[in-house]
């Protein structure tokens, strides 16, 4: 007996494990307790030494933790706000700045619509390491054609190229019940590239010049300095405003890992793990990768008012890792790959191709 399970946790808010935590890695488990009575790993608690001035010493001692981790989250925002003005530690980081205005970053709807796709992990594997690349650039690639690809058919693919922003995993103490220490770095899709190779080679090198960045400061700092340039964002939660602030990223992609072995409900094998995320206001696509057992699960949420035709998206991924599989492998058939149309001048050369169609004077219908 086979069950397919979908995620509805995404990972910035809490641990994918979580969700699962009523399934067994035992396929004769006839019992599983429900989430709330699950056991959990709890790490044993320092016993408490009581400063001289009570809980003013807690208070001073976080003071202390700040000021001491200051000078380092200053030299991570200067570098972030050098970048905005193009002054930047390296070429290929992507500032805040970069982004255009997309479908993707609008007012959205209460109305949602998931599509999916799937993939081996071994698959992007092999595709990243004759590329020279990982297997979350290969994500992202795939994720930049499929975008590309999209936006072209639809006329909104802007000269610019879309800047994603990834979640990127810090050290956390593992014995924690739930949530994840994280930031993010924004990269370049390279949605305004022709050629495969040269997309994949700006993702990947933006991706890490964008993970470097970050290096240089600590766990601790990271959280403020995450803190603080997600701010701006919140601007985009408030309703008639979030279409108007200039968005500084287009899309998030996150590749979350999951679980390696096969689990089991009741007997129940799952054999699929679809992610589904949250969106908001400016922020009308998510992309939300999930790895299982051997195989990659992609999740695409969106707005079904303001993101048509979504399920094309992910058809699309999965022939984008086709044809990179082809360029960097030289397998795939006889697809023609490695180029595709040039971008657009966006709405206006949409609007222009309906407009030479209608002149014509030929007949139309909805479809």
């Amino acid at each position: 007996m086979l069950c397919t399970a979908s995620c509805i946790i995404h990972w910035p808010t809490a641990c994918p494990g979580v969700g699962l935590l009523n399934f067994s890695t035992d396929p004769d488990a006839s019992e599983t307790p429900p989430i709330w009575a699950a056991d959990r790993p709890r790490s044993a608690r320092a016993p408490k030494v009581p400063g001289r001035f009570g809980a003013f010493s807690v208070l001073q001692a976080a003071f202390a933790s700040q000021a001491k981790e200051l000078p380092n989250l200053v030299q991570g925002l200067a570098g972030t706000v050098k970048a905005v003005f193009g002054v930047k530690p390296d070429p290929d980081f992507t500032s805040l700045a970069e982004a255009p205005r997309t479908i993707f970053n609008v007012n959205v709807t209460p109305q949602r619509r998931v599509a999916t796709q799937a993939t081996s992990l071994e698959r992007l594997k092999a595709i990243g390491e004759a590329a020279g690349g990982s297997i979350n650039d290969v994500v992202l690639a795939a994720s930049s054609g499929a975008m590309r690809r999209f936006l072209l058919e639809l006329g909104e693919l802007p000269r610019k190229s879309l800047v994603t922003s990834i979640p990127v995993a810090l050290p956390r103490d593992s014995s924690q019940a739930g949530g994840n220490a994280i930031s993010f770095a924004n990269v370049r899709l390279g949605t305004d590239i022709e050629d495969v190779r040269e997309r994949f080679d700006v993702i990947r090198r933006s991706s890490t010049a964008g993970r470097e960045f970050l290096k240089q400061m600590s766990t601790k700092t990271l959280m403020d300095y995450t803190v603080l340039i997600s701010s701006p964002q919140i601007l985009t939660r408030l309703p008639g405003i979030g279409s108007r602030v200039p968005p500084t990223y287009n899309v998030i992609i996150s590749n979350v890992p999951g679980p390696r072995g096969k689990l089991y409900f009741l007997g129940a094998e799952m054999e699929a793990y679809y992610p589904i995320s949250a969106l908001f206001h400016g922020q009308a696509l998510n992309i939300t990768v999930l790895s299982y057992a051997g195989g990659l699960y992609f999740g695409f949420t969106g707005c079904a008012d303001k993101v048509p035709h979504l399920q094309r998206l992910a058809v699309y991924t999965g022939e984008a890792i086709d044809e990179l599989e082809q360029v960097f492998l030289g397998r795939g058939g006889d697809k023609k790959v490695g180029k595709g149309r040039k971008a657009g001048k966006g709405r206006k050369a949409g609007r222009a191709r309906k407009a030479r169609k209608v002149g014509k004077g030929r007949k139309t219908r909805k479809a």
